[in-house]
């Protein structure tokens, strides 16, 4: 069982994405939707996109006004969930609400087609405005009272927003749509954390029909809203009920319901059922509950078996205490992935019944195994937390109104003033009572956003001593003018100054008042300082590289949009110019991705050293980096940028004390002469920098049309490459390696080749390098190592006279991340899979090996020690230290052919080879030299003593029944005028 959780956006390439992450189509795939926002054509079309790529994946989903992905909270974003079950059968199903709707009836339906006796949990997603959540509960527990119920009501802002249910095959904006997870074995838990405290008066409910309330207190219910709540409350309820709850107590639990919808006749409609002759209280959001309940559960959560958790919460909780909601969700992502959305309603399973609840956070836990993981606790503190204004206006007039009734008796006064003192208290936002120019109450938090320790230092203090010195004349105005009632515009208070002196970012809302003839005001003040850094944050995170600094493709895009459009209306030059760092890859698996991500930021220095001022320097991905030049008079320009930057790549990068050499392959386009469209000159700058590539990199190409022709020969030439090995068009032949002094046959190199049923024969010399680029050279390595090895091994049960087979093994199989402990056991394998001994099987493989020097000694040293021969192939052409050379666990030398050819002529190359061979005696080591064409060339390594020798002089590369015909006549190759080969 494994969820994966992500945030669908119009950029997310969904099929891309199923295939990374291993997400394929089966009928036991869930998939969750939970859209912010969408109307039903949206859905419709996501639903049609998900079904095109998971045809037999099962689909339930609902809007909302907040979800939950990888447990962080998201507003108006549609987040998408897949959990694949591995013991657990899914069935889906939809129940429209007739005519007149009843919840109750919906809920027999829906439980009688999807509950089994196998059915462990029911998922529920039913409409915020037509459902009875209660009801509908009370209709499934009639059907089957043993069955776990979880989801909730769908919750949208307003009667305009769209409140749609759907499955895969149904989409409703009345009744209920749901899932059942049928197992044996699946493991099912639910949580739940009510954090509402009740307060004020009580209330009488004195005229109901399920949950349609007529009359609170002999009065319209609309009446006790606007008492108590405010006028504002009362005209909007949909927007305020879910944060101002009505609760009740019902055998010892305090039970929320939400106001829902309000009706012409004063009454109003709440998403569960209240009973005449109930009494009620409004309830706020208590923090401390919430911190004392995300403590519990994290503890509880230790000891259960958790592979996915799904929430469902009540919306009033985001809009209230969001950052607590995001710390409370913290422990849950840290069990398993986590996903949800904010709701009217939860059903949630307690002990022996299933219930439907207002104003709580649900957890649904899932698991098919009995295994438990533990995770690092999480500490959720308390601090200034994340409030709406509408939500502050309501509690500064219930704290009016509080005051107000507090005022009737000496008694009611002092039991009521301490209920608004609670309140105040345990408000999360930071408030002050101001009157005649002081501060006459305050709560902590309002002290400790100040910066003092007790709010009691803050009494008597003026409120403009805190106000921002630029603002505070414009405060003092306002408040003037509420008093004096010439306006009824808000007193708003933008900045505030601490104690010590720092500047922050404020929200407020201000009640004002008047108590003997001077003007006053409740205050409500939210710190937005961190809110605006993130916000900065997450704009530069979007449009800029953490990393390096620079700006990422969608600031380059939109860069190198406005000077195109600048160019065009002036006629000017501009250019492209498309980087790729050259071998920048060995450098991350060799040192670590901290060494290569210092080494990025200061190529970007070099960058932008060489682009100039009036250039834009930007990181599109990993080590591929743009330059636009946006003003140009001349083509010289960019080519004088691109050498520039070739150049200063020539000294080396000090990084932690390593002497780092890199270089890059550039390609350059240029507007008009290219193209006139952004992609086009992105795409036609990378073309060209792939052909830089090709001609050995470390240089730069101006794009060219016929690059286009080259880069899609080279996109089929990789495209067929990958089908090549499964359509075994991959072949060896094999060169044999003589003996210097008596000119036997000692040993053989197998060579690989690829004939194309299309193309035919592809030169090595064009698919090997993109194989090793691609990554393709690791599985077609291995398949010439089984090869080459069970050839040998073939030839040897034929009865010939045993010799060493060559492989060539390629630097990006040795120095692949946790690669090298593995190559060990890639080459057991080959020799036990074809019986071939080791101590006739050579390894050869160039110095680039030596990047990575502790552990290629290491991998070096366990493969001699199974009886394998190494080799340093085209020894001479790369960077070896002799120090580490003489350390390194090898056999045997390759002299390279470019010594080899010019060794009769130039002195040079002759003295090269003399010293080589010379030193590798010294070492121990044998010497072979390949590449040898003539008698001269033989004659000479002779004298030079060196042991082998390869090339045309002594045969082509052959085939195996070729080869096997020397083998065959056993005789050696005679050193004689005529044509070369060997005398059969």
């Amino acid at each position: 069982m494994k969820t994966w959780n992500t945030v669908y956006h119009e950029k997310l390439n969904l099929e891309e994405y199923l295939k990374k992450n291993g997400i394929g189509d089966h009928p036991a795939l869930l998939v969750q939707v939970f859209t912010g926002g969408r109307d039903e054509d949206f859905i419709a079309e996501l639903r049609k996109r998900i079904h095109d790529f998971l045809p037999s994946a099962v689909m339930i989903g609902a809007s909302s006004t907040g979800e939950i992905a990888d447990g962080v909270i998201t507003s108006n974003q549609t987040i998408l969930s897949f959990t694949q079950f591995e013991k657990t059968d899914l069935v889906t199903t939809a129940i429209p609400h007739d005519r007149e709707p009843d919840s109750f009836r919906t809920g027999q339906e829906i439980a009688r087609c999807l509950v089994s006796h196998r059915t462990k949990v029911m998922i529920l997603f039913a409409d915020g405005w037509y459902t009875n959540g209660e009801e509908l509960i009370k209709g499934v527990e009639s059907v089957n009272p043993h069955v776990v119920v979880a989801g909730g009501i769908a919750a949208v802002k307003d009667l305009r927003s769209p409140n749609l249910i759907f499955t895969e095959r149904e989409i409703l904006n009345r009744g209920v749509v749901g899932v059942a997870l049928n197992s044996d074995d699946l493991i099912v838990n639910t949580k739940c954390n009510f954090d509402w405290t009740n307060i004020g008066q009580f209330m009488t409910i004195t005229k109901a029909e399920k949950n349609r309330v007529y009359e609170i207190d002999d009065r319209p219910a609309i009446e006790a809203f606007r008492k108590y709540l405010g006028e504002e409350v009362g005209l909007n309820r949909s927007k305020h009920g879910a944060m101002f709850p009505l609760v009740v107590n019902r055998n010892g639990n305090l039970v929320a319901r939400t106001c829902l919808l309000s009706h012409e006749d004063g009454s109003l409609t709440f998403s569960g059922n209240l009973k005449r002759g109930e009494r009620v209280q409004f309830a706020y959001g208590n923090t401390e509950l919430l911190v004392k309940s995300s403590i519990r559960t994290t503890q509880e959560l230790q000891e259960i078996p958790t592979e996915a958790i799904f929430v469902y919460s009540c919306i009033s909780r985001r809009t209230l205490m969001m950052e607590l909601m995001g710390r409370e969700i913290i422990p849950f992502q840290k069990k398993a992935p986590t996903a949800g959305f904010f709701t009217f309603g939860e059903f949630y399973r307690y002990e022996q019944n299933n219930e439907f609840l207002n104003h709580a956070m649900t957890a649904l836990i899932l698991s098919e195994s009995a295994e438990t993981r533990k995770f690092d606790p999480v500490q959720t503190e308390l601090g200034n937390k994340t409030e709406v204004l509408s939500y502050l206006r309501a509690v500064s007039h219930l704290i009016n109104v509080t005051t107000t009734e507090l005022q009737k008796t000496n008694e009611a006064l002092l039991e009521k003033e301490e209920r608004y003192r609670r309140l105040v208290e345990s408000c999360p936002v930071s408030i002050a009572v101001y009157h005649d120019d002081k501060i006459v109450l305050a709560n902590r938090a309002a002290a400790a956003l100040i910066g003092v320790k007790e709010p009691q230092e803050l009494i008597g203090r003026s409120i403009f001593e805190f106000i921002h010195p630029e603002d505070r004349e414009t405060v003092k105005n306002r408040i003037m003018s509420r008093f004096r009632k010439e306006s009824i515009e808000q007193v708003n208070v933008d900045r505030l100054i601490r104690l010590d002196g720092r500047v922050i970012d404020v929200e407020t809302v201000t009640n004002a008042f008047q108590l003997d003839d001077k003007p006053g005001a409740q205050i409500f003040i939210h710190d937005i300082t961190e809110r605006n850094r993130y916000e900065e944050q997450i704009k530069f995170h979007a449009y800029y590289d953490s990393l390096t600094g620079l700006p990422n493709r969608l600031q380059f895009l939109k860069d190198l949009s406005h000077a195109l459009s600048q160019a065009q209306q002036n006629g000017n030059l501009l250019a492209v110019l498309f980087l790729d760092l050259d071998r920048f890859k060995n450098i991350n698996d060799t040192l670590g991705h901290s060494i290569g991500d210092q080494l990025l930021s200061a190529v970007a220095d070099r960058l932008k050293g060489c682009a100039g001022e009036t250039a834009f320097v930007a990181r599109l991905a990993g080590d591929e980096f743009t330059v636009l030049l946006p003003k140009m008079d001349h083509v010289q320009d960019a080519v004088s940028v691109a050498e520039c930057i070739i150049d200063s790549f020539a000294n080396p990068f000090t990084i932690q004390g390593y002497e780092l050499f890199l270089t890059t392959s550039i390609g350059i386009s240029v507007y008009p002469n290219d193209s006139d469209h952004i992609e086009a000159l992105i795409k036609n700058a990378d073309t060209a920098m792939y052909r830089a590539k090709e001609q050995g990199k470390n240089n730069y190409q101006m794009f060219t049309p016929e690059m286009k022709v080259m880069a899609f020969h080279r996109l089929i030439l990789e495209n067929s490459m990958r089908k090549a090995l499964e359509r075994n068009e991959f072949s060896l032949v094999y060169q044999p390696i003589v003996n210097s002094n008596n000119l036997q046959i000692t040993g053989v190199e197998a060579l690989l080749r690829w004939r194309h049923p299309e193309m035919g024969d592809v030169s090595p010399a064009d698919f090997i390098p993109l194989a090793e680029e691609t990554g393709m050279i690791v599985p077609i390595g291995e398949w010439v190592l089984r090869t080459a090895s069970a050839q040998n091994k073939a030839w040897q049960d034929a009865g010939y006279p045993p010799i060493r087979m060559s492989v060539n093994l390629s630097a990006r199989q040795f120095l692949q991340p946790n690669v090298n402990r593995n190559l060990v056991k890639t080459v057991k394998e080959a020799l036990e899979t074809t019986g071939l001994e080791a101590k006739w099987l050579v390894l050869e493989m160039t110095e680039s090996i030596m990047q990575n020097y502790d552990n290629t000694i290491e991998t070096l040293r366990q493969l001699q020690e199974i009886g394998v021969r190494i080799s340093i192939d085209d020894f001479g052409t790369g960077y070896s230290s002799l120090s580490y050379l003489k350390r390194l666990p090898i056999d045997a030398l390759k002299i390279d052919q470019s010594f080899v050819r010019d060794l009769t002529t130039d002195p040079d190359h002759a003295a090269i080879a003399r010293a080589i061979i010379a030193m590798a005696h010294s070492l121990k080591l044998k010497v072979t030299a390949e590449g040898v064409e003539t008698e001269g060339q033989a004659h000479y390594l002779r004298d030079l003593k060196c042991d082998k020798m390869q090339g045309y002089l002594f045969s082509k590369p052959l085939t195996a029944s070729e080869f096997e015909s020397l083998l065959r006549a056993g005789k050696p190759y005679m050193l004689a005028s005529g044509s070369p080969g060997f005398v059969v």
